[in-house]
């Protein structure tokens, strides 16, 4: 009786662990732009965020810290430090080494980026924390890719995003 019971028991465990396992792999073959998270939501800051030529800006100036996140193929984050370059206001390119985050935007193609600026010297918390998350899609269309390498004068292997949503820092 208990070797029976042993077995049940041994069964449920490896048929909820299975069960978590295809329901991580469905979560990331549903990803999409709309899926990202939201957190943080009751506290942004909206008044300190900076967009458009302003965020390209300060980018291009290296000003800020830059930490892009993206989810590994078990539906784990992901989540890494890299400098990106912008080409335009859509757009930004990185050069990445051949890491976990580049197989994780070659698989599912999306990432937030966060941009973040802090001035201590400021008397006012949102003025002392200013900068942006992104929501960017790997750009995997060829033409589009030879037209911003010419423009942006790109070497070789570079990947570029399309900024698809600014949103205030949370």
């Amino acid at each position: 009786m208990k070797k029976n019971l042993k077995v049940f028991v041994l069964a449920g465990i490896l048929s909820v662990g299975l069960m978590a396992g295809c329901s991580q792999a469905g979560a990331n073959e549903s990803a999409n732009i709309d899926s990202i998270s939201s957190a943080s939501v009751a506290q942004f800051y909206e008044s300190s965020s900076i967009k458009g030529e302003e965020l390209m800006n300060a980018i291009n100036e290296r000003s800020g810290a830059v930490a892009i996140a993206t989810t590994n193929e078990d539906g784990t984050p992901n989540i890494a430090t890299i400098v990106p370059s912008a080409v335009d206001e859509n757009t930004l390119m990185f050069q990445f080494a051949d890491n976990q985050t580049k197989v994780n935007l070659e698989e599912r193609d999306l990432a937030v980026l966060s941009y973040y600026i802090y001035m201590p010297e400021a008397e006012e918390k949102a003025d002392r924390n200013s900068g942006a998350r992104l929501i960017l899609k790997l750009i995997t269309d060829e033409a589009k890719i030879s037209e911003l390498s010419t423009k942006a004068e790109a070497p070789e292997g570079v990947t570029f995003m399309e900024i698809v949503k600014v949103l205030p820092l949370g």
